[in-house]
């Protein structure tokens, strides 16, 4: 290369091989959605996003994608087209924007809206100018806006109003600019103003006075673009022309720190445009012209980052105009032009080595196909069509080793597949085009290992895979399809291993892709079709092979690396079917593939380190594996690694204990207990609420979101701020009311729920970074959907209401009934009374018929009065059972609301409203002519049947009931169960008994009910693991409004009636009904015994199976 094309080339490159802490650089442009790639300033808000000024716009980054804010045309409410200078959030939440042309704007982020605050000539009291440059609080809660042109505003929110602080060319203690360039205020309270005439102004808010300094000797100093303060108090000056000067607020002393071409750790460019100061005192600085640069504050010394077009891994621009750090630590740098860079100051862990254009002297190719550490200063790398390099890491300058025909014992090839030492000083190197080489790195000369067809002890094969030492000194080579080949060194002689077909002693293939040696001196052999391991006295290979019929085989034949832990475990690395753990006494291999949490099946290196973790380069990723654990971290180009794709062969262990792992784009080095997890939590952040497929951010603003019946369809947008490797974090949320448990998702960051029914529901996110660690305490979002009409009180209490006059009207029949019978017992009484007084001929036979009389007429009244409590008691029955009924209608109603996507179960449930309501009207009507009856007995329409049919019957209906409460209603017969009674009391009798269980058994347990016959009584028992009864209440069942300590455990209500109607209807059938528990808390059974029809002939033994 000429001179000056070398000269030119270093120039370029020099930049870049300096920094003392590499950094890595992402870069983010309306490419992804920004919505200008000038971007002007930067802020974090409390919840965590990023908001980027832009010359076209105000930008909302949540690590995935930007929300833009612009202007609206004909919303006077939007946001203004223009420069965006600065933005600011204060103590009270309130979001401001400064910009050029459009004054100060307060701005609300969800909806957008903005109040402008603008210069009006005819009021003093408003904004001073229009060009706004910095807005801000000092610590007592004081409004300071800086503009461009007429000095320092103090604004009062509460007002609107302005005062305005400016210079006085007749007064040195005003403002020694009206033009701000930047304003800082320290922790005193007291503001440090720089303006463009390029003194530094000491504002005091409480006298107004001003002290000027002026840092730079010149005569004119540049304007002052930004000031920071740093941890000791010193105020850290950036200058448009003459670097950055380090001011001491107590001696007024500055110190200077300017660019020098020659000093390449000097300053990167002397116009400055930014200042930050990160968590760790480092001072960052950005440049007009000289990119970026960072002071180290231990050492002093600047690294310089500047763009190059052909490093897309260096900032964007050279020309800087907004920093900003996150709370993760990353570094947000806004160009012009350019957009934005993030940098994350603490990674990467791994240090990366890659083939650069411009330095001839470095790595002469990207692709690393082997690696040897020869000692701290020196590693070898074997690349796949650019020979051999000794590499200087410190330096990054490389030896090549090339063939080359002039010069004879140059290396044999170009694709270097393995290197390994001598232990002599030399250095074994495999090729995959030339055989084997041994050569002397002092004097560059190699010795060559070919195959010669004519001589059976040459080398099988000129393509060379695989080295590993013996024992005894020879060497082990592994060749792509002539076998296993044994070097003794001394003689020069080869001994050859192959395949033989038939022989299962031999070689399962003669594709050798790894070797290597465990802790007990077995040699194994890893091939395209199989693992095998010699037995050195034999000379004898046993194979393992993959067996689809058993899990604990190999999981592929194609074996690609081999390394055992200390442990004694094996593990072997497969071309696509991840790893296997095997240990030799066992006999079986435990698999690990992606479905454990590998990042891809194609394994191509395994190394140890010393705390027993396993390190594995695959097809898409580097992982960490802790056997004992069985847990996988996996790392990414992200991280700082040369790419996500590894290469076979390519890994090596240092002596240092450092690792080296090769791909396609160089290779990686790196200590273990250097690569530490990012331990930022992030934030958890809903990003968005769409209501019926409607976007509605303004409903986050904040409290409990309140929806209508109508508005029952959402869908969740939601992000995890954390923003460094977005994509690798993960995700888990639930909707209270809705899922059981948590949804896993990766990639997926919204979730929709359809035809959510009213009520109340809190949605919640919890979300990992991109190294797994989780924010468990996430977000949570109330929600309130308002119930539809059906489900609303006032339409059920309509109904309530509807029945009841129902009830009211078969009250007031059976009064006027009452009544009717006491006006005929009274006409009675009288008749007979004037027939006693017209034929009684003398007082004793008067007094005999009148006393017969009387005690007829008072059994009258008697029978009279016992009817009028049956009719009372049947009455409160009949309120009491019409209940029930009313209660399934409102279930099923329920029911047809859900059911209004599915027609066919909405007829079905609509008829099992229909029906239930038929039989309420069935038995009002039954009371209404029952109640007509005259006497003292209530008569029985008995029908011969299957009790069982019945009590089947009773446990179907009330089943929704149960399965609402999480029940389970249990359903047992015997045959037999056939008797003589009155199906429509006794279907009441067992509904009470079935629906009582119900009410008083919690949610989720069980409920059994059978039926059976002993002799000739027919048994029908309801127990459950419901609220038991007290011993001393045993007696209070089956009395009238009788009031237990028990309630209901789904607050239905109770009035005491069913057990008493209970039992009433079984006496009525010559039957009984029993309780009994063994306390509270455990239970109760109920049991109703009836006698049993005669068998007949036309009897049909038996009850069908429930």
């Amino acid at each position: 290369m000429p001179p000056f094309l070398r000269l030119f080339a270093t120039f370029l490159f020099f930049p870049y091989v300096l920094p003392a802490q590499p950094v890595r650089i992402e870069h983010l442009t309306t490419r992804q959605g920004l919505s200008h790639d000038v971007v002007t300033s930067i802020m974090q808000d409390r919840q965590g996003y990023l908001w980027l000024g832009t010359t076209n716009g105000l930008n909302r980054y949540d690590g995935y994608g930007f929300r833009v804010f612009s202007q609206t045309y004909g919303d006077t409410t939007s946001l203004p087209v223009g420069l965006i200078r600065t933005t600011y959030l204060d103590r009270r939440g309130a979001f401001w924007i400064g910009m050029d042309g459009h004054g100060l704007i307060r701005f609300d982020p969800l909806t957008g809206r903005c109040r402008s605050y603008r210069h009006d000539p005819a009021n003093p009291r408003s904004l001073g100018h229009d060009d706004v440059y910095y807005v801000g609080e000092d610590p007592k809660g004081n409004f300071w806006v800086g503009t461009y042109g007429a000095g320092l505003n103090r604004f009062d929110p509460a007002t609107g109003t302005f005062t305005r602080f400016v210079h006085d060319p007749a007064d040195p203690r005003s403002l020694s600019s009206n033009t701000i360039e930047a304003v800082h205020v320290d922790r005193a309270g007291i503001l440090w103003i720089g303006t463009q005439a390029g003194g530094l102004d000491r504002f005091d808010p409480a006298t107004g006075g001003v002290t000027r300094y002026r840092p730079s000797p010149v005569a004119t100093p540049a304007p002052l673009t930004d000031i920071a303060e740093d941890r000791a108090g010193a105020l850290w000056l950036g200058t448009d022309g003459d670097g950055v000067f380090r001011f001491s607020k107590a001696t007024g002393h500055c110190e200077r720190f300017f660019h020098d071409p020659a000093d390449a750790h000097s300053l990167g460019h002397n116009n400055v445009s930014k200042l930050l100061l990160d968590r760790n005192g480092a001072l960052w600085v950005g440049t007009r012209g000289g990119g970026l640069s960072r002071r180290d504050p231990r050492t002093g010394r600047f690294s310089q980052y500047q763009h190059h077009p052909l490093r897309p891994d260096t900032p964007s621009s050279n020309t800087v105009f907004s920093l900003c750090e996150d709370r993760a630590g990353l570094i947000w740098v806004g160009t012009q032009g350019h957009g934005l860079d993030k940098i994350n100051p603490n990674r990467p862990n791994f240090d990366t080595y890659a083939h650069s254009p411009l330095d001839p002297d470095g790595l002469s190719d990207n692709a690393v196909r082997a690696i040897y550490e020869a000692d701290h200063h020196t590693v070898w790398v074997g690349t796949n069509g650019s020979g051999l390099d000794c590499l200087q890491p410190a330096t990054g300058k490389a030896r090549h080793f090339r063939p080359d025909s002039t010069r004879p014992g140059s290396i044999n090839g170009l694709a270097i597949m393995a290197l390994l030492p001598d232990g002599a000083g030399g250095l074994w190197v495999a090729t995959y085009d030339g055989g084997l080489d041994r050569l002397d790195p002092k004097t560059g000369r190699a010795t060559h290992f070919v195959h010669d067809p004519a001589d059976s002890s040459s080398l099988s094969d000129n393509r060379v895979l695989a080295l590993w030492p013996d024992r005894d000194g020879s060497l082990w080579v592994g060749t792509y399809e002539g076998g296993l080949d044994r070097l003794d060194p001394r003689t020069g002689k080869f001994t050859h291993h192959r395949h033989r077909p038939g022989d299962p002693h031999s070689l399962s293939s003669d594709g050798i892709r790894c070797l290597y040696e465990d802790a007990g001196g077995n040699l194994w052999v890893g091939t395209a079709h199989g693992l095998n391991v010699l037995d050195r006295r034999t000379g004898r290979f046993r194979r393992y092979h993959h067996d689809p019929k058993d899990p604990h085989s190999l999981s592929g034949d194609a074996i690609r690396c081999l390394y055992e832990d200390v442990g004694g475990t094996l593990w072997v690395g497969t071309t696509d079917g991840g790893i296997n753990g095997f240990r030799p006494p066992d006999g079986r291999f435990a698999r690990y593939t992606r479905k454990d949490g590998l990042p891809g099946d194609g394994i191509f290196g395994i190394l140890g380190d010393d705390r027993g973790n396993l390190w594995i380069s695959t097809n898409n990723g580097l992982a960490k594996f802790g056997p004992r654990g069985k847990r996988f971290q996996v790392y990414e180009e992200g991280d700082g690694l040369q790419g996500n794709a590894f290469s076979f062969g390519s890994y090596h262990r240092g002596r240092s204990g450092k690792l080296y792992f090769g791909g396609s784009k160089g290779f990686s080095a790196f200590y273990p207990d250097s690569v530490r997890a990012d331990p930022f939590v992030p934030p958890v952040v809903i990003t968005n609420l769409e209501v019926q497929d409607r976007p509605r951010p303004e409903l986050l603003a904040g409290g409990p979101v309140r929806l209508e019946a109508s508005e029952n369809s959402l869908t969740f947008e939601f992000a995890a701020l954390g923003f460094n490797q977005p994509e690798n974090q993960q995700y888990a949320y639930r909707l209270e009311g809705v899922d059981a448990d948590w949804v896993y998702t990766q990639g997926r960051r919204y979730a929709r729920y359809p035809n959510l029914d009213g009520g109340s529901y809190v949605f919640r996110v919890i979300a990992s970074n991109g190294d797994g660690v989780w924010n468990r305490s996430g977000v949570r979002l109330p929600v309130y959907i308002t119930p539809p009409l059906w489900e609303q009180r006032p339409f059920r209490a309509a109904l309530v209401l509807l029945a009841g006059l129902g009830l009211w009207g078969v009250y007031r029949v059976r009064v006027r009934h009452v009544e009717e019978s006491n006006r005929q017992l009274e006409a009675l009484v009288r008749s007979r009374t004037e027939a006693m007084r017209l034929q009684s001929r003398d007082l004793k036979e008067v007094l005999l018929i009148t006393r017969r009389q009387q005690r007829e007429a008072e059994i009258l009244r008697r029978q009279a009065e016992e009817a009028n409590r049956m009719k009372t008691e049947l009455m409160n029955i009949a309120v009491h059972d019409l209940k029930n009924p009313l209660g399934g209608i409102m279930l099923y109603a329920d029911l047809v609301k859900d059911a209004v996507t599915d027609p066919d179960r909405a007829v079905r449930l609509t008829q099992t409203i229909k029906d239930t309501a038929q039989g309420m009207f069935g038995l009002i009507s039954n009371l209404l002519t029952r109640s007509r009856l005259e006497g003292n007995s209530m008569s029985l329409e008995k029908d011969r049947l299957d009790v069982a049919r019945l009590v089947q019957a009773a446990v179907a209906r009330n089943t929704p009931m149960a399965q609402l409460k999480g029940q389970q209603l249990l359903y047992q017969e015997e045959p037999g169960c056939t008797a003589d009674v009155d199906p429509d009391l006794l279907a009441e009798a067992f509904e009470n008994l079935v629906s009582n269980a119900i009410k008083f058994t919690p949610k989720g347990k069980r409920i059994w009910v059978s039926v059976g016959r002993t002799g000739d009584k027919i048994h029908v028992t309801v127990r459950d693991e419901g609220l038991g009864i007290r011993p001393d209440e045993l007696g209070k069942l089956f009395v009238p409004f009788g009031r237990l300590s028990a309630r209901p455990t789904g607050g239905e209500s109770s009035n005491g009636l069913g057990l008493v109607i209970v039992k009433r209807i079984l006496e009525l059938h010559g039957g009984t009904v029993a309780a009994e528990s063994p306390g509270r808390h455990q239970g109760a059974a109920f049991t109703a015994t009836l006698p049993a029809a005669a068998p007949s002939g036309s009897d049909q033994p038996g009850c069908a199976s429930g």
